[in-house]
């Protein structure tokens, strides 16, 4: 017979990658704002359509690459802070660091462009 899983392990879990599911979406959307505005500023050098294009996907490939490790790691980091305890001091640093990237992303966003 199976043990029964046990409650606080289940709400443990639960919590984990509740955090991990925001540290990730925190960084899908600093992905999105880098993108944004890397072909923005490209735009004001008037490049050719091809180049336009070229850059337009290999700077796509490289910022999807980085969230994908990143998204690798930070699950490794959520779990092994959630077996030291140590998960909100984690949030803290990690989504306080993904907010001000993606502030200061979205300022260079408006402001600039």
């Amino acid at each position: 017979m199976a043990r029964p899983i046990q409650r606080n392990r289940v709400v443990s879990l639960l919590v984990t990658y509740g955090a991990w599911l925001l540290s990730v979406l925190l960084a899908a959307a600093f992905v999105w704002i880098v993108r944004a505005d890397v072909l923005g500023l490209l735009l004001l050098a008037h490049p050719d359509q091809y180049v336009y294009a070229l850059l337009d996907e290999v700077s796509f490939f490289l910022l999807a690459l980085s969230w994908l490790v990143f998204t690798i790691v930070s699950e490794y980091w959520h779990s092994r802070s959630s077996e030291k305890g140590t998960l909100s001091t984690l949030m803290h640093r990690l989504d306080g660091g993904l907010l001000g990237l993606l502030l200061i992303g979205l300022v260079v966003y408006l402001i600039v462009l």
